[in-house]
Order: structure tokens, then C-alpha cells, then sequence
């Protein structure tokens, strides 16, 4: 639509995005029929009107589909049903009423993304190249121009391979990994290519490529306030080395050998940091130190002073940075839990039950003999007395005389 204004477009770009996302998360690129209706009863138009602007509109794209232009014409003929000039039907319908997407702000300036990397960038670069020409399914069409991009099926195989949005553990969803890449692309809304089977597309240079990863170890780590943006980052990899050293499947992937330059250089750099666990804060691990000190201070005897000065002595401040510290933590909760008075707590309680035990039966032994006494008390009230026994026989023998 040439009357389209680009602040318009630009708008219009986070709706359509919206509702692919909501739709059909594997594919950002076009809308389905049914979240174009859903847009259309959010707007306030009838699914009846929906329906036949989108299938006007979807007769350009045989796959039942729309992109974005195809959408853009949609609005078009919804604006004309309701006799509007389509850029009052946007600003006055649309744009108040539609669901959109939220680009979120990045932490650092997009020029110091290529530094949090730091030494890791080399190798996670050749994670793109990788991607951008073998594990994602070859597409010709992405070689018209000379720099290499990454399209959104290729950068989706990237993040299933390396357990990042699937697998028993995912750390983000494929609605945020979506929303992740879109909000990279610093184009805009994407151009029409006649080069393109599909229509429109949107492609990730290398530098674009970085920041959606980056973008989804702030998300996988959103709750971690205290936690650098680089250390983020830092254990988002981790997590693609972990899946990369573990998962059966992935090192029986072609996948394996290709992506060995980048395990390989992470585990050398994670070496030298003393393996580290990234998501972890000084203050967070002060915090547990503190709490497993608190345990030991309850106790009075002799071995839990000496418990606890060992313990004061291994938390020390240069401590806290080494990467044995979750091992000595996890040591001494096993520690903890097979120390003297878990002993003594076992047999106070069960002495408490066997005590309890006693006193059920003894309950119930004089609930019986209660009972018991009830019964006997009705049997005696309902006997006839001895006078009215002594006058029965007296009455038969009188009788029998007779």
C-alpha cells in the first residue's frame, strides 16, 4: 500500500508480528486465518467481514497464508468495506485497539553486544556460519546478497539442537525465542524480494544474530536482577555446552563435529574461570552460606562449633568465586542430614508414636469394656424381677390343680 505512511508500517509490523507469534510460533512471517480473525473481533470487526477480506487477501499466497503485505492489503479491504480511508481506519481502529508486540530495551548499547560476547565470540560465530549454510534446510533463495543471513526456520534448528527451546529442560519458550528474533532485525518491516519463492521474508545478519541471542539469555534470566548481562549470557552458553556434552542425540548429529570448535573453546575459558556456575551472585551465594551457618548455629555440643568455624573458613570471600563452592555446599548438606540429632529427633518420634500407639489401644480396650458394660446394664433392665417370677409359678401351679 504506496499510502501507507512508515510510521504506520512500523506500527503495523508489531501487530502483524503479534498475532504470527500467537498463531504459529515456528512461523513468524504470515498469519493464519484464525488469528486474523482474532485481530479482526479485537479491532471490533464481524469474523464475517474478516473472513472475506482474508480470503481476497490470501489468494495472493496459495498456502492459506498471509505475510505482511498481504495483511497490509487485508486492512485495505477491511477499511473499504466499512467505506474509511485506510489510513484513518488505522489510526483511529487498529493501532487503539490491536494487540502488539513490545520491542524490549537492551541493557547495553547494540555496539557493546560484540564485547559482552568477549572470548567466546570466534567460536559462537561459527555457530552462524554453520547454520546459515548446512543444518538449516539450503535455501537458495538467501544468496542474493553477499553478506550471509540466517533465516528463522535456521536459527529455530539452531536453538532445538542445542536444548535451548525444547528438549526436558527448554530455558525459553518459542514464543520468546520468536519474539527475541524479530526484535533483532533492524530493518523494519521486511521488503518485498521477487527473488524470494515465499514473499516476504525476514533474514538476520551476523551482527542481528548475536543480539537475538543475547536477547534470549536475558530472557531465560529475567528474574536474575543481580546478575551481569555478560554472566547471562555466559550461562545461556553454558547451557548449549551442557546440551552439547550430553545429549545422545546431539552428539550422534552431524551437528556434533561442526559446532566441536565452540564446546571445545567454551570448556577451556570455563576451566579457566574455575567452572563457574554464571547464574549464581556473589550475594546469592552469601546468602546460602549464611542460612547453612544459621542451621549450625542451633546446635550447642562441640562438633557443631567446629562444624560451623570450618564452614565460616571455607566462605570466606576468595572462596565464594571458586567453582567447587556448590560441591562443598551440597557436601555439607549431606553432612547435615546424617549428623547426630537426626538420629535423636528418629528416636524421640518414635518413641512419640509408640507412646500415641499405646495410648490408642489402651482407648480402645476401654471403649470395648464401656460398651460391653452397656450392653449387660440393658440385658439386667430388661430382666423380669424375682417377685414376677415367684408370682408366674404360683399361677401355673393353681392352674394345674384346677
Amino acid at each position: 500500500m504506496s499510502d501507507l505512511s512508515a510510521s504506520h508500517s512500523d506500527e503495523l509490523w508489531l501487530v502483524f508480528t503479534r498475532y504470527c507469534l500467537d498463531g504459529n510460533p515456528f512461523d513468524v512471517e504470515h498469519i493464519i486465518s484464525s488469528q486474523f480473525t482474532q485481530f479482526c473481533k479485537d479491532i471490533g470487526i464481524s469474523s464475517t467481514a474478516a473472513n472475506t477480506s482474508f480470503m481476497q487477501a490470501s489468494r495472493l499466497n496459495p498456502t492459506a497464508r498471509v505475510g505482511f503485505h498481504e495483511f497490509l492489503h487485508a486492512l485495505k479491504l477491511v477499511a473499504d468495506a466499512q467505506s474509511v480511508p485506510v489510513n484513518d481506519f488505522i489510526t483511529n481502529t487498529v493501532l487503539p485497539k490491536a494487540s502488539r508486540r513490545i520491542v524490549a530495551p537492551l541493557p547495553v548499547d547494540r555496539s557493546s553486544i560484540i564485547a559482552t560476547y568477549g572470548q567466546y565470540l570466534h567460536s559462537f560465530d561459527q555457530l552462524f556460519f554453520y547454520y546459515t549454510s548446512t543444518r538449516g534446510k539450503v535455501e537458495p533463495e538467501l544468496n542474493f546478497g553477499a553478506e550471509p543471513v540466517i533465516s528463522y526456520s535456521q536459527y529455530v534448528n539452531m536453538l532445538h539442537d542445542f536444548g535451548v527451546v525444547s528438549g526436558s529442560s527448554p530455558i525459553v519458550s518459542l514464543v520468546e525465542a520468536g519474539d527475541a528474533f524479530l526484535s533483532s532485525s533492524r530493518s523494519g518491516p521486511p521488503k518485498y524480494h521477487p527473488e524470494f519463492k515465499r514473499g516476504d521474508r525476514i533474514l538476520l545478519s551476523l551482527d542481528e544474530f548475536r543480539e537475538a541471542l543475547f536477547r534470549c539469555a536475558l530472557v531465560a534470566h529475567q528474574t536474575s536482577k543481580s546478575v551481569t548481562p555478560q554472566n547471562k549470557l555466559k550461562s545461556f552458553l553454558l547451557h548449549m555446552f551442557r546440551t552439547a556434552s550430553q545429549s545422545d542425540d546431539f552428539r550422534a548429529s552431524d551437528a556434533a563435529d561442526s559446532t566441536s570448535d565452540f564446546a571445545r573453546q567454551f570448556l577451556e575459558i570455563w576451566r579457566s574461570e574455575g567452572f563457574q556456575d554464571y547464574s549464581w551472585t556473589a550475594d546469592s551465594q552469601q546468602e546460602k552460606a549464611s542460612s547453612l551457618e544459621r542451621l549450625l548455629n542451633n546446635r550447642a555440643n562441640k562438633d557443631d562449633l567446629v562444624r560451623r568455624n570450618i564452614l565460616h573458613a571455607e566462605l570466606g570471600p576468595e572462596s565464594l568465586r571458586k567453582a567447587g563452592l556448590r560441591q562443598r555446599m551440597d557436601s555439607l548438606d549431606g553432612l547435615l542430614k546424617r549428623r547426630a540429632s537426626t538420629q535423636e529427633l528418629m528416636d524421640k518420634n518414635i518413641l512419640k508414636s509408640s507412646i500415641m500407639t499405646g495410648r490408642l489401644h489402651e482407648a480402645q480396650s476401654n471403649l470395648v469394656k464401656k460398651q460391653n458394660r452397656s450392653q449387660l446394664s440393658q440385658l439386667l433392665v430388661k430382666r423380669p424381677s424375682v417377685n414376677t417370677l415367684v408370682e408366674k409359678r404360683i399361677m401355673t401351679a393353681i392352674t394345674e390343680e384346677e
